[in-house]
């Protein structure tokens, strides 16, 4: 079958695409990085709070940081060539980075999760 001429309004899509999936992994995991920023622990039983939230702030937050790097990765290495300086960029090394971002967005907001659980459990365990 003869290759098809790509329709402008295609590869006007493609772009469009593009930049909103990045923006949107952007926003989200921007404002999960900044419930990491924001957490305190809570007060009583310290030790327990202490040690399930520092290991469970740790992975989230490392999550979160390598999913803001890889979306950094793909707005240096595809967006800003692509669209700023108009030159060929690789599709699938940015296919890449967005997976790994979502993938890291995905166990960030996990753990948030159960250290939320956790902080309820041990809130509510304190009154007794």
């Amino acid at each position: 079958m003869p290759d098809q001429p790509e329709r402008p309004y295609e590869s006007l899509l493609g772009k469009y695409v593009s930049v909103w999936l990045w923006s949107i992994l952007f926003g989200s995991m921007s404002g999960v990085g900044y419930t990491f920023i924001g957490y305190r622990p809570i007060e009583g039983r310290f030790l327990a709070s202490i040690i399930l939230s520092c290991l469970l702030f740790g992975i989230g937050s490392l999550a979160a940081l390598s999913s803001l790097i890889a979306l950094y990765r793909g707005l240096v290495n595809f967006l800003i060539p692509k669209f700023v300086m108009g030159e060929e960029s690789d599709p699938q090394a940015f296919a890449f980075s967005l997976r790994h971002a979502f993938l890291m967005f995905i166990i960030a907001v996990v753990t948030r999760v159960i250290m939320a659980l956790i902080e309820a459990l041990l809130a509510g365990f304190g009154r007794f």
